[in-house]
Formats: C-alpha cells, structure tokens, sequence
C-alpha cells in the first residue's frame, strides 16, 4: 500500500518557478524567482514565533520565453491572480486541464508529481510538528474534488494530461 505523508510543503514552495503560457507566442515561459543577496529578503518575523523568516513571495520574478525571448520584470509589493493564474503577471498556466468540472493546474512538474503522490497514495498521513499550522500546508489546503476517492482516477487521467503537455514543451 502506498503511503503520502505530508511533509509540511506549502504552495508557495512550489512557486520558484512557474510554468506560463507566454503572452506574446503562446508557448510555454517560465517565471523564475530572480535571487538577491538573502540578506535583503530577510523579514523580522519576531511577532510572530521570534525568528527571522526568508520572504521569498515578494522577490522580485522574470517572465522568460525561450521560443520567442520575451521577458519582463516583475517588482511588485502585492502578488495577484491566484487559482490557473500565476500570482505576478497574472499570466495563465502551462499546466491546466479541466478534470471533474473543475480546473486541474500545476504551476510545475515538481508541484505535478507532488499531486501524484498524494492521488495515488492509498493512505495520507497529515503534517504534525509542533509549534506549526497543520492546515496552512499543501495537502490539507487541495479542494475536496481533488482528494476525493470517487475522482482519484478522473484526476490521474487529468495528471496524465498534464504530463503530456510537459513533454511537447
């Protein structure tokens, strides 16, 4: 029997890079983090558990298309669009694919295989550490529709899809 466990991952780590649709040909770009000295991406986070926290959502990002070299800047202090969209240029993922009257999408093959896992897993054991939100992690935060068992196959064939996508890329 195959076991998922929650190891904790929230969205946001998956978020690095981020596969989009590009806006000028309509291929697949990415939107990758652009790296800083982490010096300036520390935030005091004393109010909140006394240590200091890496920010990594408000890092400045980069749309760069590799068939047809568009690129922009992104410098904001308020991400947007969430749900098939990415959360800095609001620009439509790579990999969605409508499964079970809903949107199956996946900002990357890390976060793909992820969902995977957690699918095929006939028992799911929840995040547990002390001192830390269960319900803010990545597992416990996926619509019902998709952890539902009555969908598993739907949503594989939808992974299965979205897979294919990743390779004509």
């Amino acid at each position: 029997m195959s076991t998922f466990t929650d190891s904790g991952q929230t969205l946001e780590d998956f978020a690095e890079t981020i596969d989009v649709c590009c806006p000028k040909c309509h291929k697949r770009a990415q939107v990758r983090r652009i790296s800083l000295d982490e010096e300036m991406l520390l935030v005091d986070d004393t109010s909140r558990d006394g240590s200091w926290h890496l920010r990594r959502s408000f890092s400045p990002r980069k749309i760069s298309c590799l068939h047809c070299s568009y690129t922009r800047i992104w410098e904001g202090k308020a991400r947007g669009a969430r749900g098939q969209y990415d959360w800095y240029f609001g620009l439509p993922l790579w990999l969605q694919t409508p499964c079970c009257g809903e949107i199956l999408w996946a900002f990357n093959e890390e976060h793909l295989s992820f969902l995977e896992r957690y699918i095929t897993a006939k028992q799911r054991l929840k995040f547990s550490a002390e001192g830390q939100i269960r319900n803010a992690t990545m597992a416990s935060r996926l619509p019902s529709w998709i952890k539902s068992a009555k969908n598993r196959d739907e949503v594989l064939k939808g992974i299965a899809r979205l897979k294919k996508l990743l390779e004509k890329s």
